[in-house]
């Protein structure tokens, strides 16, 4: 046997590529999430207009994927549009906090009475961290303990009950106070015991 034949023989073949099953997301959903991020980050301030060319800087993609996102973020009340005027985030409104935040505890309360609904597993350890943070009057307890009810409405399987509450959620989060003294922690605690039991 010659060396060359010797080295075949032992040679590995290439693997083939592995198919991503995944389902393939539009680029639309892609810059909406990365647009969300930055609001609910800081990144992208309230009050901060946007300007198309540097998003389309920022997020290397074209300007259709970005307007389509920005209307859906309209939708949600995360962006404020003014025809010709201005495109910019939000501004925090503590109106249209209590106004959305009472609709989200109505959608949260439905919920936790909804039939048949068996609570996500790891729920009660997510309670009782968010608990934990309202009573020490932390902020961020509020914020975990909306993404724990939220989790509540995912258990029920209702894509509808889904789609209204989501963006509910994500609004009522980035319209939250940022002053401890703007809570009331004794109604917040109570929501809080409420999903425990």
């Amino acid at each position: 046997m010659d060396k060359t034949a010797l080295v075949y023989a032992f040679h590995m073949p290439v693997p083939l590529p592995v198919e991503d099953s995944s389902p393939r997301r539009l680029l639309r959903d892609v810059v909406f999430d990365k647009m969300v991020a930055a609001i609910m980050d800081g990144t992208l301030e309230p009050g901060e207009r946007l300007n198309d060319d540097e998003l389309v800087k920022w997020l290397g993609v074209s300007r259709t994927p970005i307007r389509e996102a920005i209307a859906r973020l309209n939708a949600w009340g995360l962006v404020e549009m003014e025809a010709n005027r201005y495109t910019r985030i939000a501004k925090k409104d503590p109106e249209a906090f209590a106004e959305a935040s009472a609709f989200l505890a109505g959608l949260h309360d439905l919920a936790a009475q909804w039939p048949g609904v068996t609570a996500p597993r790891d729920l009660g350890k997510a309670v009782k961290s968010a608990s934990a943070k309202i009573s020490n009057q932390d902020v961020d307890g509020t914020l975990e303990l909306l993404d724990a009810y939220g989790a509540m409405v995912e258990a029920t399987g209702n894509a509808l009950f889904i789609e209204t509450e989501l963006p509910l959620r994500t609004r009522v989060k980035f319209l939250s106070p940022d002053d401890p003294a703007d809570y009331d922690w004794a109604a917040v605690a109570k929501r809080a015991a409420a999903l425990a039991r």
